[in-house]
């Protein structure tokens, strides 16, 4: 479902399949389909009893236009070639057929399934039908469902509604909104022939990339994707409520991201092991209704030698290349017209103790460091918290010079002993700090955060994350407040935060306070391809 230049309104139905149209069961009703617009007016949107319907078949056979010529929903009426059908409608028959040839005849993507034998109204024939009315602007275009199979009720057949003239709706002409209209809503019928038992996040984000591939003069990726990158500190499997998801449109970028990095086959394989009960066996995903996120994962392991985790960590930095600081050799191949992602301003010293960062999403700070000659960034496992809020996430530093990113983390150059970023300040004023949760799946993790000079750092982790200190025993005479042992007595135990009294044995507890350990503060290294 679309509406106007560029905000797309409610959500088209999708699904997936195997990589064949294979022979199907006959096409039963299900009792959930969508009325069409010229079975009375029980739909959303629908010809009044007056309208006189009028078809047009495409040249390629593929595609039937429903059309009329006067009253709400007429159709513009000019006809410069003079054939008797109006040019618009031409033009939306050639589009589908154009899409349909991209879709299936190159890319191998599953056909939708024909409406020869649905029961009912179905357009006449075989062919898929496509009707032309008026959406009053509160859209301008609609997938609805017919039927689905009846050993398979998640793969479904349907029909499109498409906007009559566009007239309010800002686009640049009629040929663009036909051919962005076209391929959107036609990629939600090839989603049908595959599962359309998915999530919004797969659904809307491929369906404008489906617009993407199919002519990336429409542009439809650059206008959506601003929905992701403004909320990147958002789970990407986790759809924003309400009708209109910015966000699931905007995830498109992630969608682009895998076709560019693994190849044009990435995203057909996908969906043709969304179907129900064809998902790759192992991890979370279940064979009543496979998880995208999963199956992603393990495709990457199984054709690319590769992860989720592995892939998003790239995708974020990807991100880093967009608007005036793209660089096609290092990240997408059209990243100077994309937004760049949004990044929250961190002034120095920062001490955050309960940072959030939900599975798969990425916060990136743009740090304040005016006048500082390095600047730390670190993350601290609380103390209070029993599970470590530092697993599954990823510390990159970047820092701007001469035009170029420079990464830092942790192991590598500029990272300190005990897991701190530090970045080199000199001669830039653009520094960077992603926090990276490359989790599919869990509770959000809450580590502390602090950021500043060293000694900023230091005192942030020592007021966050404070070391043990021993407890003599009572008889030993003074030495507490954080004396070890002023007498050689021992200790009976340690206090402080997270600090278990019944736990290990003496001789271990002194080991660890002359070794100075403590819990070890993780960040993750840093892999560029």
């Amino acid at each position: 479902m679309r509406r106007g230049l560029p905000l797309l309104v409610l959500v088209g139905l999708t699904a997936c399949g195997p990589e064949a149209q294979a022979p199907r069961a006959p096409v039963y009703d299900t009792g959930v389909a969508y009325l069409r617009p010229n079975e009375g007016t029980g739909g959303l949107w629908h010809y009044d009893p007056t309208d006189v319907i009028e078809q047009h078949d495409s040249a390629g056979g593929r595609f039937r236009v429903h059309y009329t010529r006067a009253g709400t929903h007429a159709v513009p009426s000019f006809d410069n070639d003079a054939s008797g059908v109006p040019d618009y409608v031409e033009l939306v028959a050639d589009s589908y057929e154009a899409v349909a040839t991209r879709y299936q005849d190159e890319l191998g993507f599953r056909a939708p399934i024909s409406d020869e034998t649905l029961s009912g109204d179905n357009g006449g024939d075989g062919r898929f039908d496509v009707y032309l009315l008026d959406f009053g602007l509160s859209s301008d275009g609609h997938f609805g469902t017919d039927a689905c199979l009846v050993d398979n009720d998640t793969i479904c057949l349907g029909h499109i509604l498409q906007e009559n003239d566009f007239q309010g709706y800002g686009y640049p002409s009629l040929t663009f909104a036909a051919r962005l209209l076209a391929s959107h809503e036609y990629f939600h019928a090839v989603q049908a022939a595959y599962s359309i038992a998915t999530d919004s996040i797969v659904s809307e984000g491929t369906a404008v990339w489906g617009s993407e591939i199919f002519d990336p003069a429409t542009s439809d990726l650059r206008w959506q994707i601003s929905g992701y990158l403004e909320n990147a500190d958002r789970s990407l499997d986790v759809p924003l409520p309400g009708p209109v998801d910015r966000f699931s449109y905007g995830s498109s970028l992630w969608w682009q991201f895998l076709h560019e990095k693994y190849g044009p086959d990435f995203l057909r394989t996908l969906w043709e092991h969304l179907e129900r009960g064809q998902g790759l066996a192992g991890g979370l995903d279940s064979p009543e209704q496979p998880l995208w996120i999963e199956q992603v994962d393990q495709l990457l392991q199984r054709d690319h030698q590769s992860s989720f985790a592995e892939a998003f960590e790239t995708f974020c930095i990807w991100n880093l290349y967009l608007s005036a600081e793209a660089d096609p050799a290092l990240s997408y191949a059209k990243g100077a017209d994309y937004p760049r992602t949004k990044r929250e301003p961190l002034a120095f010293p920062a001490e955050d103790p309960s940072l959030r960062l939900f599975h798969a999403s990425v916060k990136t700070f743009e740090l304040q460091a005016a006048g500082r000659q390095t600047v730390d960034f670190a993350l601290v496992d609380l103390p209070e918290t029993a599970e470590d809020e530092t697993a599954g996430l990823i510390v990159i530093g970047a820092s701007r010079v001469a035009g170029e990113w420079v990464f830092f983390a942790d192991g590598e150059d500029g990272a300190a002993a005990d897991g701190r970023i530090t970045l080199d300040a000199t001669g830039t004023s653009e520094l960077l700090a992603m926090v990276i949760n490359v989790e599919r799946t869990g509770a959000s993790k809450r580590p502390g955060l602090c950021a500043g000079s060293p000694e900023e750092v230091l005192a942030c982790l020592e007021r966050l994350d404070p070391p043990p200190v021993c407890e003599p025993p009572e008889d030993c005479g003074g030495g507490g407040g954080g004396d070890p042992d002023p007498k050689g007595c021992g200790c009976t135990a340690l206090r402080g935060p997270g600090v278990d009294p019944s736990g290990p044995a003496l001789g271990l507890l002194l080991l660890g306070l002359a070794l100075g350990a403590r819990r070890r503060r993780r960040v993750g290294l840093l892999k560029i391809s």
